[in-house]
């Protein structure tokens, strides 16, 4: 996720001469803000898991397939 969350950062000038400046920069991104997007429908969805033999695998709520 590139481009979200950003904040705007005071610099003040360090030596004489510099000017202070305003910087933009990405914070992290909560896990509950982030939905994921199944490859078969290509909605967002919940996730389920569905366990074959000794494997878990992870399933989309809405269509039931493997995302």
């Amino acid at each position: 996720v590139e481009g979200l969350n950003l904040v705007k950062k005071h610099l003040r000038a360090r030596k004489q001469g510099q000017k202070g400046q305003i910087v933009s920069k990405e914070r992290a991104v909560s896990v509950s803000s982030v939905a994921l997007v199944c490859k078969s429908c290509g909605k967002q969805t919940r996730v389920g898991y569905k366990i074959e033999g000794e494997n878990k695998i992870r399933i989309c709520k809405k269509c039931g397939l493997e995302t």
